[in-house]
C-alpha cells in the first residue's frame, strides 16, 4: 500500500464513528428512546442529558444511518434496535459497552509507553459493576 495524506487521516478519523455510537451504548439510547419517535428534548429528558449534548449525538446518530430524522422527531430502525437495545435477544450492547471501555484505555497507550506504567482503570457513565457486568455479558 501506498500511503498519502487522505489515507492517513480517514485513519485517524477512525476513532469518530466509534466514539458517537460507544456514546449511545454507554447511555442504552436505543432502549429507551424505542417505540416510536422522538424528539431530542425526550431523549434528554428521558436520559438525563443535556439537551444540545444528546441532540449533536441524535443527529451524529443520524448521520451515521444509526437513526432516521424527519422534521424534529428521531426514529430507531428496526435492525439498529435489534442489534443495540438491550432487551432485545442477541443484540450487541454489552459488547460496545466493553469495547467503550477498551478504547478508553487504548487512548492512553502513549502514556504507558512513555511511562511503562498503566494508569489506573476508570469506570465509563455506568459505574464500575455494569462495566464488569458488560464485560462477562460480551464474553458470553
Amino acid at each position: 500500500m501506498t500511503w498519502d495524506a487522505a489515507k492517513l487521516n480517514d485513519l485517524a478519523r477512525g476513532f469518530q464513528p466509534a466514539g458517537v455510537i460507544f456514546a449511545a451504548a454507554e447511555l442504552d439510547l436505543f432502549a429507551c428512546m424505542r417505540g416510536g419517535p422522538f424528539s431530542a428534548g425526550d431523549a434528554a429528558h428521558t436520559l438525563k442529558c443535556d439537551l444540545r449534548g444528546i441532540t449533536i449525538l441524535l443527529d451524529a446518530l443520524t448521520a451515521l444511518s444509526f437513526l432516521e430524522k424527519d422534521a424534529q422527531n428521531y426514529t430507531i430502525p428496526e435492525d439498529v434496535e435489534n442489534l443495540l437495545s438491550s432487551d432485545r435477544p442477541g443484540n450487541q450492547l454489552s459488547m460496545l459497552q466493553h469495547l467503550s471501555n477498551c478504547s478508553r484505555r487504548w487512548g492512553k497507550i502513549a502514556e504507558i509507553v512513555k511511562t511503562g506504567n498503566v494508569p489506573p482503570r476508570e469506570p465509563s457513565i455506568r459505574g464500575q459493576e455494569a462495566d464488569y457486568a458488560s464485560f462477562i455479558e460480551a464474553m458470553d
